[in-house]
């Protein structure tokens, strides 16, 4: 099976949307191995000369030559969640959640706010993995 780069499914160059779409997987779960795997200091540079590497060799689709097998549509892996366009203070992501679960916007910024202070930060981190993971409204 010939691997190539994602055209559609992208975020930098397409690598994890291009192996997702040739496993038959949600991009998204990759994405979350790859962050996980850049929290661990001692793998940041294997990871991005890999990805790095992948971004350079692998060749991008190419639409009018359908060289994989269609894959087959997979459940968002957060349900139908998007960012929110017209409720946002930064990215979207708690208008997003609330408009998904019919609940006032506040109630999931004061628990985002919460978690960041209780955590020392990683309720940030966790917002900037969730800005990076949902899609925004409208797309």
């Amino acid at each position: 099976m010939l691997l190539r780069r994602t055209t559609k499914d992208r975020y930098l160059g397409g690598v994890l949307g291009g192996l997702a779409r040739a496993w038959s997987i949600s991009p998204v779960i990759l994405r979350v191995i790859a962050v996980l795997l850049l929290l661990n200091f001692r793998l940041i540079i294997p990871v991005l000369f890999i990805y790095f590497l992948c971004w350079v060799f692998l060749p991008e689709d190419d639409d009018a030559v359908q060289i994989l097998p269609p894959m087959r549509v997979s459940k968002p892996l957060f349900g139908d969640i998007r960012r929110s366009r017209h409720t946002r203070m930064l990215a979207g992501v708690c208008g997003g959640i609330a408009d998904y679960y019919r609940i006032d916007v506040n109630y999931i910024r004061i628990g985002i706010a919460a978690v960041t202070i209780l955590t020392l930060g990683w309720g940030s981190l966790l917002y900037g993995l969730a800005t990076l993971l949902i899609p925004q409204e409208g797309m």
